[in-house]
């Protein structure tokens, strides 16, 4: 999970951002656009897909930021304007036509592990992936959103422009079905220090 990166912007830079003041527009974007990529590479597995995606993403914010409410926190709008961005490109022509399986990046997962624990963990990691991949769109977008973007119920369910109950819900059987994958997956056990 996700830990947040501080408090979300101060409502007089909201205002500014509204405003369309150039600084306060580069503050904004430079708040979001790490947690909206992250985001959206989760979805496409394709980083230069997701950044195309995100950026796509913001020109949309930047049209409609003159109805950004600086009393309220943005991250809902901006997770709903990325969601229905991929969502759109889902639905496009284009990436019907280049759907392809891709596989995990070849980087290491960090400088403190063995080779072992690296590859146990490489391991984890596609079985993992591949437990989110075999979830509908719509609830893998949950789980991301939720679990990973460590955004509430109320966030998700306004990003996904559903109710808070079904957020919850998705959420719920999202969890129970990614339960039942790894269940039956073949997830390696990192070895016990003697």
């Amino acid at each position: 999970m996700r830990v947040r990166d501080g408090s979300p912007l101060p409502r007089n830079t909201l205002l500014r951002v509204r405003d369309r003041d150039t600084d306060a527009l580069n503050e904004f974007f430079e708040f979001y656009f790490d947690r909206a990529y992250s985001y959206v590479c989760r979805l496409v597995k394709n980083p230069t897909e997701a950044e195309d995606l995100t950026q796509v993403a913001f020109i949309k914010m930047h049209r409609a930021i003159h109805t950004l409410d600086p009393e309220r926190d943005p991250t809902s709008w901006v997770f709903a304007v990325v969601s229905n961005t991929v969502r759109d490109h889902w639905r496009s022509r284009r990436y019907k036509q280049s759907l392809q399986n891709r596989p995990i990046e070849d980087t290491p997962l960090s400088d403190n592990l063995t080779a072992e624990d690296d590859q146990a963990a490489r391991d984890t990691a596609r079985v993992l992936e591949a437990a989110l991949d075999s979830l509908s769109e719509n609830l893998k977008a949950v789980v991301l959103l939720r679990d990973y973007e460590d955004l509430s119920y109320a966030e998700v369910a306004a990003a996904l422009d559903i109710e808070e109950a079904a957020a919850r819900k998705r959420h719920s059987r999202a969890l129970q079905e990614l339960r039942k994958a790894l269940a039956h997956a073949d997830v390696p056990r990192r070895k016990q220090a003697q």
